[in-house]
């Protein structure tokens, strides 16, 4: 995961389904998928993913776990905060058969621009 301290990161994930897996996902419902968070001070944090949503992108690093941290965002970038929330590395997963979703998936990241003070 890129550093975020000279701005935040936002990821994009594909999930890539097999044939089944797409057939599976219309008439019952689609695999769930979950990502595991390794922090920089070596805690994990494990959140669920709605893989549509994890397709057009998420901000991944740092985690917003409260109000406080929101605002650190657009205020104080600096602010530790924010520091706690940094991401050093992701694993993925599914509770879904390997005969569902592929064993690889795409990973890409951004730097998030924040839109200049008024």
């Amino acid at each position: 995961v890129p550093d975020p301290a000279s701005g935040p990161i936002w990821a994009r994930v594909k999930f890539r389904r097999k044939w089944l897996g797409a057939l599976v996902g219309v008439l019952d419902c689609p695999p769930q998928f979950a990502v595991e968070m390794t922090m920089r001070d070596g805690t994990t944090r494990v959140y669920g993913l709605i893989s549509s949503l994890a397709e057009d992108g998420f901000l991944i690093s740092p985690v917003i776990a409260g109000c406080d941290a929101f605002a650190a965002l657009k205020n104080d970038p600096a602010n530790p905060i924010l520091q706690r929330g940094y991401v050093s590395s992701l694993r993925f997963w599914t509770n879904s058969s390997s005969s569902f979703v592929e064993d690889s998936i795409a990973v890409s990241f951004s730097r998030l621009t924040p839109p200049p003070a008024k």
